[in-house]
């Protein structure tokens, strides 16, 4: 459904947020803090709201997307209001 887009999740006072942003730019640009994970992600409707799907890795910033861990973050994020 939607583009790839870029994703970093760091941590703040022991509480992983994250961010998505244009392909178009580098992690190291949108990078502050503590970065746990970083990469793709691809956003997809399912079940009547929307599944995160994270992978690759942050070139710039030499780290590796953390897979499910980072998925889970990101959708829980998009669909706190649909519950």
């Amino acid at each position: 459904m939607f583009d790839h887009m870029k994703y970093i999740v760091t941590e703040v006072d022991y509480c992983p947020i994250f961010m998505m942003f244009d392909p178009i730019l580098e992690h190291a640009q949108m990078a502050r803090g503590n970065v746990l994970g970083a990469g793709t992600v691809d956003l997809v409707p399912e079940d009547g709201k929307i599944a995160a799907y994270c992978y690759g890795k942050s070139v710039s910033l030499g780290v590796v997307s953390r897979g499910e861990e980072d998925s889970k973050i990101i959708t829980k994020a998009l669909n706190r209001n649909l519950d």
